[in-house]
């Protein structure tokens, strides 16, 4: 399918509001315009991403609003459209209803999407206020907005899009574009206020996108469960760049998901929070630095005997174990072999954020072998990253955990010769690592 085509789409159309938006604006159109209150019909564009996305659409022209300063909120928009300008927008839109192609199923998983998109909001609000940020409304709107294609694409692909697989996933396959691309185009086409691709745009420099990023992840997992490591490792994240402790981090994510829960426009709106209700009732709580779990000497004289098997025995030319340090959420080189001195991953911290490489490497046990190609687009992909220091050669790599916490990560390369990897070398590495662990 061409985004480029279903997004022309979208914009020739106006789509349905729930059906307690609908409810909501009748009323609202039976009062004198001087009785109707302002926050009321903002809270009610904020509850309902649907209606928000009419909304934007009626002021994406503006000039005011298409700067990358812009200070986008939804009461900056309302009063700039004017109140009898969007309530006479509004009075055309139909509420959204089962038919002969929307079945009742399909709209619950759609506002259940709505609703994610409503606690990633919360989220991302939440975490910016305890990081001081000063501009938190345009990060707000812009959480609203992220899953709308998925939304749109559930509405017009009723044969396409199934509903027991993961929805982004489904969009991303079928127009064949990382899902983030997709939204920005989504903006560039409809259009909406291109205030919002300073947040919403892949290649941002707003250091707010990372916590809003990781809120919309987080809210549109919630169903993985804490015990994850890659849910878990999420959070953790979030704590280290804002300070706060991980039990107030996902304290935040039960408070944000009963928030929308508790003030549900749509019965999906519910689903996220039965999820959260089905997992054990008790928070992780802060992981214990590796020396807790195993004791610093035994742990040292296994990583160094690993090391001189996989130089010694397996020839690698270059071998590092990068140390999980806790506190940061961070890999450090705590041993090497074969790195000349003063290498810039000497003292490098390498931040675990659930996007790189590494980050995903650490979510679970689990190795890698990267070969040449992929590795120089890692490279490209991370610049100033590890692999792009280390010199974005053939490598293999395994995250190395000490029962359910994680240790670091093993590297080998062949960085002297250009030698490569082969399969059986890869397999005594992975088996070689995986005994470091194993009872003694």
């Amino acid at each position: 399918m061409n985004a480029t085509d279903w997004l022309h789409t979208l914009a020739s159309q106006r789509w349905p509001i729930l059906p307690a938006s609908r409810r909501a604006l009748d009323e609202l159109s039976k009062q004198h315009l001087d009785l109707i209150y302002f926050g009321d019909l903002a809270n009610l564009c904020l509850s309902d991403p649907l209606m928000l996305f009419d909304l934007l659409r009626a002021v994406s022209g503006s000039r005011a609003l298409n700067r990358d300063d812009a200070a986008l909120s939804v009461e900056s928009v309302l009063l700039m459209a004017g109140l009898d300008s969007v309530l006479g927008r509004f009075r055309d839109l139909p509420a959204l209803q089962p038919s002969s192609t929307l079945s009742v199923a399909r709209i619950d998983v759609l506002t259940d999407w709505m609703g994610r998109s409503r606690i990633g909001a919360h989220l991302a609000k939440e975490w910016l206020s305890l990081a001081d940020a000063v501009r938190v409304e345009d990060v707000f709107l812009a959480a609203l907005v992220y899953n709308l294609p998925a939304c749109l694409y559930l509405l017009t692909q009723p044969q396409a899009a199934r509903l027991d697989e993961p929805l982004l996933a489904q969009v991303e396959a079928a127009f064949e574009m990382p899902y983030s691309q997709l939204v920005q185009q989504f903006v560039e086409t409809l259009p909406l206020p291109a205030a919002l691709l300073t947040l919403l745009d892949g290649s941002s420099s707003d250091p707010r996108r990372n916590l809003l990023q990781l809120a919309l992840e987080t809210a549109n997992t919630l169903e993985q469960g804490w015990w994850q490591p890659d849910w878990n490792s999420r959070l953790a994240t979030v704590a280290a760049e804002i300070n706060a402790s991980h039990a107030q981090i996902y304290q935040s994510v039960v408070q944000a998901t009963l928030a929308v829960a508790r003030n549900a426009r749509a019965p999906g709106y519910t689903n996220a929070a039965c999820s959260l209700l089905a997992s054990p009732p008790l928070a992780p709580s802060s992981l214990a630095p590796v020396e807790d779990r195993l004791p610093p000497e035994l742990l040292d004289a296994v990583l160094r005997e690993s090391i001189r098997h996989l130089a010694n025995d397996l020839k690698f030319e270059r071998v590092l174990f990068l140390r999980y340090d806790q506190p940061s959420h961070s890999l450090k080189l705590r041993y090497r072999l074969g790195l000349l001195e003063g290498h810039p991953l000497e003292k490098r911290l390498e931040p675990l954020h659930p996007q790189t490489f590494f980050g995903k490497l650490c979510g679970k046990p689990q190795s890698i072998h990267v070969q040449l190609p992929v590795a120089a687009m890692l490279a490209k992909r991370e610049p100033e990253g590890f692999v792009e220091l280390a010199g974005a050669h053939e490598f293999a790599a395994m995250a190395l955990f000490a029962g359910p916490t994680l240790a670091g990560v093993f590297y080998v390369d062949n960085a002297r010769s250009g030698r490569p990897i082969g399969e059986n070398d890869y397999l005594r590495f992975k088996e070689l690592v995986a005994q470091a662990t194993r009872p003694r």
